[in-house]
């Protein structure tokens, strides 16, 4: 549903408004998201819900508010160019694919943003504003949702590919090493740190292989992750790591201990034969820098 002329004015006023607490927006936006709906916070990372960064009196701010206040403030302030964000929400896209994120999830992320922007904008509030944004919004959701299905139709093509996760379990006792590791730095997707090409610092192997034993799909792109379902202190999580390199069948990542504490701790305890769920690779690097 396109803009009436008097929202499209409002929600442009409010959006200049309001730009520069767009991170802190963003933060209060999640906030209300996992109150309302606690049963969905296990599709988001906890490292990368916990990385703080300051804003203002010193606010902790995600790193997840960080990315996304950027792309919905310059979404929908450059409404009528959408075209000019489709790289930025491919990659956005793709990790919903890798983490199945669904559709019916927006409406509930639309509504913690209404209000978390209209308790900033206080009297400011009208109903035209609020009609822009929830319009803003479902047209910048609508696009991720469709982008989504051809993406998962597009993988549906590919051989050795499947739906959901997969079983996969550790190779090796993960060690140590000043190896360059294929040729990208793995890490993780969640991270804000350029990662570069490969390590010079000291990074941790991890080789995992399906445990039915089957093929695995070509990875044909630098750069592609894979999520992974874990349980950490008795809650559920996703965590993105890139793959870094194939040997003998199997997958390799690089972990490194300064990205995402929480994880690592948990993936570096592992034992040969321990478990992980994964997804299917996806995507490229999402980094924070290319989102700036």
């Amino acid at each position: 549903m396109s803009l009436s002329p008097d929202e499209a004015k409002a929600l442009a006023t409010s959006v200049k408004t309001l730009q520069k607490q767009g991170p802190k927006i963003a933060t209060e936006m999640y906030d209300k998201f996992y109150a309302a709906n606690p049963e969905l916070t296990s599709y988001f990372s906890i490292c990368f819900l916990g990385k703080d960064h300051k804003a203002g009196e010193g606010a902790k701010i995600t790193l997840m508010a960080k990315v996304m206040a950027h792309i919905l403030f310059q979404f929908i302030l450059n409404i009528e160019r959408e075209e000019q964000f489709k790289a930025d929400l491919e990659k956005i896209a793709a990790k919903h694919v890798s983490r199945m994120i669904k559709p019916e999830f927006f409406p509930l992320l639309r509504e913690a943003l209404c209000t978390a922007v209209s308790d900033a904008l206080g009297d400011k509030a009208t109903p035209e504003c609020m009609a822009g944004w929830r319009k803003g919004y479902d047209k910048m959701a609508g696009i991720l949702i469709q982008m989504q299905v051809d993406m998962e139709a597009d993988l549906k093509k590919k051989p050795n590919t499947w739906e959901g996760f997969r079983k996969f379990k550790l190779v090796a006792p993960i060690e140590a090493t000043t190896e360059t590791i294929g040729q990208s730095s793995s890490g993780s997707s969640d991270s804000s740190e350029d990662e570069g090409t490969g390590f010079e610092e000291k990074v941790y192997k991890m080789i995992l292989t399906p445990v039915d034993a089957g093929a695995l799909p070509e990875v044909d792109k630098f750069g592609q992750y894979v999520a992974l379902r874990l349980t950490v202190d008795g809650k559920v999580t996703h965590r993105n790591y890139n793959i870094a390199a194939v040997e003998g069948g199997n997958w390799v990542f690089a972990l490194r201990e300064n990205v995402g504490k929480v994880c690592f701790e948990y993936l570096t305890a592992m034992k040969p034969g321990d478990e992980v769920d994964m997804s299917q690779p996806t995507g490229s690097f999402l980094l924070l820098e290319s989102l700036s």
